[in-house]
Protein backbone atom coordinates (compact mmCIF):
# COMPACT_ATOMS: atom_id res chain seq x y z
CA UNK A 1 0.00 0.00 0.00
CA UNK A 2 1.30 3.61 -0.72
CA UNK A 3 2.02 5.97 1.82
CA UNK A 4 1.49 9.54 -0.53
CA UNK A 5 -1.66 10.81 0.83
CA UNK A 6 -0.73 13.41 -2.57
CA UNK A 7 -4.47 12.52 -4.12
CA UNK A 8 -6.73 12.03 -0.53
CA UNK A 9 -9.79 14.41 -0.54
CA UNK A 10 -11.49 15.68 2.56
CA UNK A 11 -14.87 14.58 3.07
CA UNK A 12 -16.70 16.30 5.95
CA UNK A 13 -19.96 15.28 7.37
CA UNK A 14 -19.05 10.96 7.41
CA UNK A 15 -21.49 8.50 7.89
CA UNK A 16 -21.90 4.99 7.50
CA UNK A 17 -25.28 3.80 7.64
CA UNK A 18 -24.25 0.15 7.79
CA UNK A 19 -22.88 0.91 11.30
CA UNK A 20 -25.38 2.89 12.78
CA UNK A 21 -27.95 -0.22 12.11
CA UNK A 22 -25.70 -2.80 13.95
CA UNK A 23 -24.46 -0.66 16.47
CA UNK A 24 -27.75 1.10 17.19
CA UNK A 25 -26.63 4.68 16.69
CA UNK A 26 -27.98 7.60 14.15
CA UNK A 27 -26.65 10.04 12.13
CA UNK A 28 -25.58 13.39 14.65
CA UNK A 29 -27.42 16.28 13.35
CA UNK A 30 -25.73 20.17 14.19
CA UNK A 31 -28.40 20.47 16.77
CA UNK A 32 -27.13 17.11 18.52
CA UNK A 33 -23.71 17.93 18.27
CA UNK A 34 -24.35 21.00 19.79
CA UNK A 35 -26.46 19.57 22.46
CA UNK A 36 -23.44 16.92 23.52
CA UNK A 37 -21.39 17.18 26.12
CA UNK A 38 -18.47 15.85 28.65
CA UNK A 39 -21.13 16.88 31.60
CA UNK A 40 -23.72 14.17 30.20
CA UNK A 41 -26.81 16.95 29.57
CA UNK A 42 -28.72 16.31 26.39
CA UNK A 43 -26.88 12.42 26.14
CA UNK A 44 -28.76 9.53 25.33
CA UNK A 45 -28.52 6.48 27.14
CA UNK A 46 -28.90 3.96 24.12
CA UNK A 47 -28.08 6.02 21.16
CA UNK A 48 -25.22 8.05 20.31
CA UNK A 49 -24.72 11.03 18.95
CA UNK A 50 -21.56 11.30 15.88
CA UNK A 51 -19.51 14.39 16.28
CA UNK A 52 -18.04 14.01 12.70
CA UNK A 53 -14.63 15.82 11.73
CA UNK A 54 -13.54 16.51 7.91
CA UNK A 55 -11.40 13.16 7.57
CA UNK A 56 -8.86 11.94 5.17
CA UNK A 57 -10.00 9.56 2.32
CA UNK A 58 -7.80 7.91 -0.09
CA UNK A 59 -8.85 6.99 -3.55
CA UNK A 60 -8.19 3.32 -2.69
CA UNK A 61 -8.74 3.58 0.72
CA UNK A 62 -12.73 2.89 1.77
CA UNK A 63 -14.04 4.51 4.44
CA UNK A 64 -14.74 3.79 8.15
CA UNK A 65 -10.82 2.16 8.96
CA UNK A 66 -11.27 2.14 13.03
CA UNK A 67 -14.10 1.99 15.31
CA UNK A 68 -13.20 2.86 18.47
CA UNK A 69 -16.09 3.67 21.58
CA UNK A 70 -14.64 6.14 24.56
CA UNK A 71 -16.70 6.16 27.43
CA UNK A 72 -16.55 9.13 29.29
CA UNK A 73 -18.27 9.51 32.80
CA UNK A 74 -21.56 10.13 31.58
CA UNK A 75 -21.36 10.32 28.00
CA UNK A 76 -20.84 7.69 25.44
CA UNK A 77 -19.20 8.95 21.81
CA UNK A 78 -18.60 7.04 18.94
CA UNK A 79 -15.53 8.24 17.13
CA UNK A 80 -15.21 7.40 13.64
CA UNK A 81 -11.31 7.43 12.77
CA UNK A 82 -10.19 6.88 9.63
CA UNK A 83 -6.29 5.88 9.67
CA UNK A 84 -4.21 5.20 6.39
CA UNK A 85 -3.38 2.00 7.14
CA UNK A 86 -6.88 0.58 9.29
CA UNK A 87 -9.48 -1.44 9.52
CA UNK A 88 -12.20 -1.31 6.56
CA UNK A 89 -15.42 -3.11 7.06
CA UNK A 90 -16.00 -5.76 4.52
CA UNK A 91 -19.33 -3.95 3.15
CA UNK A 92 -17.09 -1.86 1.81
CA UNK A 93 -13.79 -3.37 0.80
CA UNK A 94 -11.45 -6.01 2.06
CA UNK A 95 -8.76 -3.51 2.50
CA UNK A 96 -6.48 -3.51 5.19
CA UNK A 97 -7.09 -4.16 9.02
CA UNK A 98 -4.03 -3.57 11.58
CA UNK A 99 -6.12 -3.13 14.68
CA UNK A 100 -10.08 -2.99 15.78
CA UNK A 101 -10.95 -2.15 19.12
CA UNK A 102 -7.59 -2.85 20.24
CA UNK A 103 -7.02 -6.16 18.73
CA UNK A 104 -3.99 -6.86 16.45
CA UNK A 105 -5.48 -7.96 13.46
CA UNK A 106 -4.18 -10.69 10.39
CA UNK A 107 -4.08 -10.77 7.11
CA UNK A 108 -4.99 -13.86 5.46
CA UNK A 109 -3.24 -14.85 2.06
CA UNK A 110 -5.09 -17.70 -0.28
CA UNK A 111 -3.94 -19.28 -3.23
CA UNK A 112 -6.07 -19.79 -5.83
CA UNK A 113 -5.82 -23.50 -7.59
CA UNK A 114 -6.88 -26.50 -5.58
CA UNK A 115 -7.67 -24.11 -2.39
CA UNK A 116 -10.20 -22.02 -3.55
CA UNK A 117 -11.41 -23.62 -6.68
CA UNK A 118 -10.99 -26.99 -7.44
CA UNK A 119 -9.24 -27.24 -10.48
CA UNK A 120 -5.42 -28.89 -9.73
CA UNK A 121 -7.20 -32.46 -9.93
CA UNK A 122 -7.73 -30.96 -13.43
CA UNK A 123 -4.61 -29.77 -14.58
CA UNK A 124 -2.59 -32.34 -13.54
CA UNK A 125 -4.84 -34.96 -15.38
CA UNK A 126 -4.57 -33.19 -18.58
CA UNK A 127 -1.15 -31.98 -17.62
CA UNK A 128 0.60 -36.04 -16.92
CA UNK A 129 -1.60 -37.02 -20.27
CA UNK A 130 -0.46 -34.58 -22.58
CA UNK A 131 3.21 -35.37 -21.57
CA UNK A 132 2.16 -38.98 -21.65
CA UNK A 133 0.94 -38.66 -25.22
CA UNK A 134 4.29 -36.95 -26.42
CA UNK A 135 6.43 -39.68 -24.84
CA UNK A 136 7.47 -38.80 -21.21
CA UNK A 137 5.77 -40.99 -18.78
CA UNK A 138 5.40 -39.30 -15.10
CA UNK A 139 4.15 -40.15 -11.76
CA UNK A 140 0.80 -37.72 -11.27
CA UNK A 141 2.22 -37.70 -7.39
CA UNK A 142 5.61 -36.95 -8.29
CA UNK A 143 4.28 -34.60 -11.02
CA UNK A 144 2.08 -32.78 -8.03
CA UNK A 145 4.93 -32.14 -5.62
CA UNK A 146 7.70 -31.29 -8.38
CA UNK A 147 5.14 -28.67 -10.28
CA UNK A 148 2.14 -27.84 -8.77
CA UNK A 149 1.95 -24.36 -7.54
CA UNK A 150 4.98 -23.17 -9.82
CA UNK A 151 4.29 -19.51 -11.94
CA UNK A 152 3.60 -20.69 -15.95
CA UNK A 153 6.84 -19.48 -17.23
CA UNK A 154 8.75 -21.53 -15.02
CA UNK A 155 6.74 -24.75 -15.35
CA UNK A 156 6.95 -24.84 -19.21
CA UNK A 157 10.77 -23.91 -18.72
CA UNK A 158 11.01 -26.75 -16.42
CA UNK A 159 8.64 -29.12 -18.51
CA UNK A 160 10.66 -28.38 -21.42
CA UNK A 161 14.19 -29.24 -20.21
CA UNK A 162 12.61 -32.19 -18.45
CA UNK A 163 11.19 -33.95 -21.92
CA UNK A 164 14.60 -32.61 -23.44
CA UNK A 165 16.22 -34.38 -20.80
CA UNK A 166 14.60 -37.23 -20.83
CA UNK A 167 13.19 -37.95 -24.15
CA UNK A 168 15.25 -35.60 -26.51
CA UNK A 169 14.13 -33.24 -29.25
CA UNK A 170 11.88 -30.87 -27.87
CA UNK A 171 7.92 -30.66 -27.38
CA UNK A 172 5.64 -29.64 -30.52
CA UNK A 173 5.53 -25.89 -30.94
CA UNK A 174 1.99 -25.67 -30.22
CA UNK A 175 1.78 -27.98 -26.93
CA UNK A 176 1.37 -25.71 -24.49
CA UNK A 177 -1.32 -24.17 -26.27
CA UNK A 178 -3.37 -27.01 -27.25
CA UNK A 179 -3.10 -28.05 -23.32
CA UNK A 180 -4.39 -24.55 -22.59
CA UNK A 181 -7.86 -24.89 -24.31
CA UNK A 182 -8.50 -28.61 -23.57
CA UNK A 183 -7.91 -27.33 -19.79
CA UNK A 184 -10.30 -24.14 -20.11
CA UNK A 185 -12.64 -26.48 -22.04
CA UNK A 186 -12.72 -28.85 -18.89
CA UNK A 187 -12.74 -25.42 -16.35
CA UNK A 188 -15.85 -24.64 -18.58
CA UNK A 189 -17.59 -27.87 -17.52
CA UNK A 190 -16.22 -28.72 -14.01
CA UNK A 191 -15.05 -26.39 -12.16
CA UNK A 192 -16.58 -25.67 -8.72
CA UNK A 193 -15.54 -23.88 -5.66
CA UNK A 194 -13.59 -26.31 -2.84
CA UNK A 195 -16.13 -27.45 -0.99
CA UNK A 196 -16.67 -25.33 2.45
CA UNK A 197 -14.62 -22.83 0.67
CA UNK A 198 -17.62 -19.98 0.60
CA UNK A 199 -19.06 -20.39 4.40
CA UNK A 200 -15.13 -20.01 5.47
CA UNK A 201 -14.36 -17.47 3.75
CA UNK A 202 -17.46 -15.96 5.06
CA UNK A 203 -16.80 -16.77 8.56
CA UNK A 204 -13.31 -15.45 8.65
CA UNK A 205 -13.35 -12.22 9.98
CA UNK A 206 -10.25 -11.07 8.89
CA UNK A 207 -8.63 -9.27 6.29
CA UNK A 208 -7.99 -11.58 3.52
CA UNK A 209 -6.49 -11.79 -0.57
CA UNK A 210 -5.25 -13.98 -3.15
CA UNK A 211 -1.70 -14.74 -4.33
CA UNK A 212 -2.05 -17.22 -7.35
CA UNK A 213 0.67 -18.36 -9.89
CA UNK A 214 -2.12 -17.98 -12.62
CA UNK A 215 -2.12 -15.15 -15.03
CA UNK A 216 -4.36 -12.33 -13.95
CA UNK A 217 -6.95 -13.03 -16.64
CA UNK A 218 -7.71 -16.70 -15.54
CA UNK A 219 -7.83 -15.59 -11.87
CA UNK A 220 -10.56 -13.46 -12.05
CA UNK A 221 -12.26 -15.88 -14.47
CA UNK A 222 -12.03 -18.42 -11.79
CA UNK A 223 -12.82 -16.82 -9.01
CA UNK A 224 -15.70 -15.51 -10.54
CA UNK A 225 -17.25 -18.88 -12.47
CA UNK A 226 -17.33 -20.08 -9.25
CA UNK A 227 -18.74 -17.13 -7.57
CA UNK A 228 -15.96 -16.81 -4.91
CA UNK A 229 -14.65 -13.29 -6.77
CA UNK A 230 -16.52 -10.78 -4.66
CA UNK A 231 -15.20 -12.10 -1.76
CA UNK A 232 -11.77 -11.18 -2.79
CA UNK A 233 -12.10 -8.32 -5.17
CA UNK A 234 -10.34 -6.22 -5.85
CA UNK A 235 -6.89 -7.73 -3.06
CA UNK A 236 -5.70 -10.65 -6.58
CA UNK A 237 -2.30 -10.85 -6.67
CA UNK A 238 -1.11 -12.37 -9.51
CA UNK A 239 3.06 -13.65 -10.40
CA UNK A 240 3.08 -11.80 -13.44
CA UNK A 241 3.42 -8.86 -10.37
CA UNK A 242 6.62 -9.80 -9.36
CA UNK A 243 9.80 -11.48 -10.73
CA UNK A 244 10.07 -14.81 -9.61
CA UNK A 245 6.93 -16.92 -8.43
CA UNK A 246 6.63 -19.44 -6.15
CA UNK A 247 8.78 -21.32 -4.43
CA UNK A 248 10.71 -17.92 -3.82
CA UNK A 249 8.92 -15.24 -1.56
CA UNK A 250 7.91 -12.56 -3.86
CA UNK A 251 4.25 -12.48 -4.78
CA UNK A 252 3.74 -13.28 -0.95
CA UNK A 253 5.94 -10.40 0.23
CA UNK A 254 4.54 -7.86 -2.82
CA UNK A 255 0.66 -9.11 -1.56
CA UNK A 256 1.57 -8.03 2.01
CA UNK A 257 3.02 -5.08 1.85
CA UNK A 258 0.48 -4.23 -0.94
CA UNK A 259 -2.66 -4.54 1.91
CA UNK A 260 -0.05 -2.82 4.95
CA UNK A 261 0.85 -6.59 6.74
CA UNK A 262 3.98 -7.59 7.80
CA UNK A 263 5.00 -10.87 7.33
CA UNK A 264 4.88 -12.13 10.56
CA UNK A 265 1.60 -10.55 10.48
CA UNK A 266 0.42 -13.07 7.37
CA UNK A 267 -1.22 -16.88 6.88
CA UNK A 268 -0.81 -18.41 3.85
CA UNK A 269 -3.33 -21.03 2.80
CA UNK A 270 -1.20 -23.32 0.70
CA UNK A 271 -2.24 -26.99 -1.09
CA UNK A 272 1.53 -27.24 -2.83
CA UNK A 273 5.17 -27.73 -1.88
CA UNK A 274 5.58 -24.58 -3.51
CA UNK A 275 3.44 -22.50 -2.30
CA UNK A 276 4.33 -23.82 1.28
CA UNK A 277 7.89 -23.33 0.61
CA UNK A 278 7.25 -19.75 -0.67
CA UNK A 279 5.15 -18.54 2.42
CA UNK A 280 7.50 -20.22 5.26
CA UNK A 281 10.21 -17.87 2.86
CA UNK A 282 8.63 -15.22 3.25
CA UNK A 283 8.23 -15.13 6.56
CA UNK A 284 4.76 -15.86 7.33
CA UNK A 285 2.62 -18.66 9.47
CA UNK A 286 2.29 -21.32 6.51
CA UNK A 287 -1.22 -23.35 6.77
CA UNK A 288 -1.04 -26.86 4.54
CA UNK A 289 -4.52 -27.08 2.77
CA UNK A 290 -5.60 -31.00 1.93
CA UNK A 291 -9.05 -30.39 0.51
CA UNK A 292 -8.67 -30.36 -2.69
CA UNK A 293 -9.83 -33.44 -4.55
CA UNK A 294 -6.30 -33.81 -6.15
CA UNK A 295 -4.14 -33.81 -2.50
CA UNK A 296 -3.72 -37.98 -2.32
CA UNK A 297 -3.59 -39.57 1.26
CA UNK A 298 0.06 -38.56 1.39
CA UNK A 299 -0.08 -34.84 0.65
CA UNK A 300 -0.21 -33.47 4.35
CA UNK A 301 2.87 -35.14 4.55
CA UNK A 302 4.76 -33.65 1.89
CA UNK A 303 3.14 -30.47 2.88
CA UNK A 304 4.98 -31.01 6.76
CA UNK A 305 8.06 -31.59 4.68
CA UNK A 306 7.81 -28.73 2.98
CA UNK A 307 7.82 -26.87 5.88
CA UNK A 308 4.11 -26.23 6.89
CA UNK A 309 3.32 -25.26 10.50
CA UNK A 310 -0.27 -26.77 10.07
CA UNK A 311 -2.15 -29.10 7.92
CA UNK A 312 -5.90 -29.32 7.80
CA UNK A 313 -8.11 -31.40 5.35
CA UNK A 314 -11.02 -28.82 5.00
CA UNK A 315 -11.94 -25.62 5.36
CA UNK A 316 -13.83 -26.06 8.42
CA UNK A 317 -12.50 -25.02 11.52
CA UNK A 318 -10.06 -22.49 9.43
CA UNK A 319 -11.20 -19.24 11.61
CA UNK A 320 -10.47 -21.24 14.62
CA UNK A 321 -7.29 -22.72 13.42
CA UNK A 322 -6.09 -19.36 12.70
CA UNK A 323 -6.92 -18.16 15.87
CA UNK A 324 -4.68 -21.15 17.69
CA UNK A 325 -1.48 -20.06 15.50
CA UNK A 326 -2.00 -16.30 16.03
Amino acid sequence: MSNSLGNARTVEGFYDPFVAKTRGIRKSTPEKRQGASTSGSGASADILTIPVTPILICPNIITLLTEQVISLERTSLLILELQHEGYAHEKFSNAPAKQLSGELMSLVIFDCDGVLVDSEAIYNAAEVQFLADAGLQLDINVYMQTFMGMAADEWQTSLTRLFSDRVGGELAPDFFDQLAQHTRQRFEAELVAVEGARSAIQDLGLPKCVASSSAPELLSWKLARTGLDTYFQPHLFSTSLVSRGKPEPDLFLHAAQAMGFAPGDCFVVEDSCNGVTAGKRAGMTTIGFTAGSHCPANHGQALRDAGADIVIDRFEGLAQTIDGLR
